[in-house]
């Protein structure tokens, strides 16, 4: 009975992020919401039995590879083509905080897993060339999703999408757009290499021209 107790408010929790992203695309705290209601859920297991069967993410998940957060001005002084410089330039410029991210405890893998998502998450944007609003976010959750197949991203795109339909009577294209990037951002997850197993910060000073060759990754357009 304590288990189904907790399984519900679990689910209550995801389910509220959704309504409330619906309403407010930009609020991070219903995306921490839905990540966090889902901890427990079977989808969630299941994303992270896949990751482990990848060696790559295995060995990472092994070692629990956590880096400090980046420092933003110091990635600013590295040449303007380099990875570091080009996720420091458009964090500063949007005034995102590196360090916003709601804490994750680690119990066990699946907690790493999502810390580890949080931490990564703008530099995906950076190299993805999916922008930070919501039809960029859109996007990266498709790219995410074919790569991991990660719960949450399923409802935050659910979300975008009820919030396309409610704006298509003002803007007929919108709900195109949503379906088209969501196509663009999963065939780009598909073909690309696994972007959580990698250490994007011992590689700050490689031109991100360089990361998308060795990723095969062609930026969103």
């Amino acid at each position: 009975m304590e288990l189904n107790s907790q399984m519900h408010m679990d689910m209550m929790k995801a389910a509220t992020g959704v309504f409330n992203l619906v309403q407010d695309a930009t609020s991070l705290k219903s995306v921490f919401d839905i990540n966090d209601g889902l901890r427990n859920s079977e989808a969630m297991q299941s994303a992270t039995t896949y990751l482990k069967s990848i060696p790559e993410m295995a060995a990472l998940i092994s070692e629990r590879y956590v880096t400090p957060i980046p420092d933003l001005k110091a990635l600013l002084a590295l040449p303007k083509d380099t990875l570091g410089y080009v996720y420091a330039a458009k964090m500063t410029a949007e005034n995102f905080d590196p360090n916003f991210y709601r804490p994750v405890p680690i119990a066990e893998d699946l907690d790493y897993i999502r810390l580890r998502t949080r931490h990564t998450h703008d530099i995906w944007h950076a190299v993805t060339g999916f922008d930070t609003d919501s039809l960029g976010e859109v996007g990266l959750q498709a790219f995410g999703f074919s790569q991991m197949h990660y719960p949450s991203a399923v409802l935050i795109m659910t979300a975008g999408l009820i919030s396309s339909v409610i704006r298509s009577t003002q803007d007929s294209h919108e709900i195109d757009a949503y379906f088209e990037t969501i196509y663009q951002g999963y065939q780009m997850g598909r073909q690309a290499k696994l972007f959580l197993a990698q250490k994007w910060e011992e590689g700050w000073d490689k031109p991100l021209a360089q990361w998308r060759e060795e990723l095969n990754v062609k930026p969103a357009s």
